[in-house]
């Protein structure tokens, strides 16, 4: 399985680098406020350049006069499912010490490297490109239980779990 990682950085600002094992680097979001552990909480999450696999073990000072001079240290670290990976947005499926659960990436400035950093509910993945109108688009694989979508309930409006 691949591996995530978030360094808490002490550089000139407090930050968390959120990073994800894709095609043997780590692609990092630099996160300015503490990661969502909860459904209710978005951050902006700015893509910044690739690192080295060997850099999810990193923890220690990066000198003054380097690049993002500072303290680092592993905040949360642990393995995650890739639930769907595109251009736009990214689903995965993290087994961490502190985040657990289904958290989303969603690019929301195209010509920019801004993301949109969110915890969703294991059943409510799927967004906008699940349904049109009331139709359902988008299949779902058995081998993926916790991939799963919901449908506006004609009695109450709710959603209910397909």
């Amino acid at each position: 399985m691949p591996i995530f990682v978030i360094h808490k950085h002490k550089a000139r600002n407090l930050h968390y680098d959120f990073r994800l094992e894709k095609d043997n680097v780590l692609k990092s979001w630099a996160v300015p406020k503490e990661p969502p552990r909860s459904t209710n909480v978005k951050r902006l999450a700015v893509m910044v350049d690739d690192h080295a696999l060997e850099y999810a073990n990193f923890s220690g000072i990066i000198p003054k006069g380097n690049y993002w001079a500072g303290k680092v240290e592993i905040w949360d670290k642990g393995t995650y499912e890739e639930i769907e990976w595109g251009s736009k947005k990214i689903i995965v499926d993290l087994k961490g010490k502190k985040l657990n659960g289904i958290y989303c990436l969603i690019h929301f400035k195209p010509k920019e490297k801004n993301w949109l950093f969110l915890r969703r509910n294991n059943y409510l993945i799927c967004f906008k490109n699940c349904f049109r109108g009331n139709v359902f688009t988008t299949s779902f694989s058995s081998a993926h239980p916790r991939r799963a979508c919901a449908i506006p309930s004609s009695k109450n409006g709710k959603f209910v779990l397909l």
